[in-house]
């Protein structure tokens, strides 16, 4: 199965841009946010670890970890940094 990359469900006019991608317990912080927050997202399941079980997916974050997550031209891995950036945008703008 070929990975749809983030880029282009980015420009998916039924959600926010906002993308992630992710693997089991890994994406647990940011997707419980984006529940809480109640913002649109569009989720992606990988196999673990996705960088040796789908290797197209280096194409879109070259260190191949999960979570990854797009927001416009933001792209970020680390979980509690997603957390955080959900949380500092102002007026809910996901």
């Amino acid at each position: 199965m070929a990975f749809e990359t983030a880029a282009s469900v980015g420009n998916n006019p039924q959600n926010s841009g906002t993308t992630l991608t992710h693997s089991a317990e890994r994406s647990l912080r940011p997707l419980w946010t984006l529940e809480e927050l109640g913002m649109p997202y569009e989720l992606e399941l990988l196999p673990f670890p996705p960088r040796l079980f789908q290797r197209d997916y280096l194409d879109v974050n070259a260190l191949g970890t999960v979570p990854f997550f797009r927001h416009g031209a933001v792209e970020m891995t680390e979980s509690c940094a997603i957390c955080h950036y959900l949380t500092s945008l102002p007026g809910g703008e996901a």
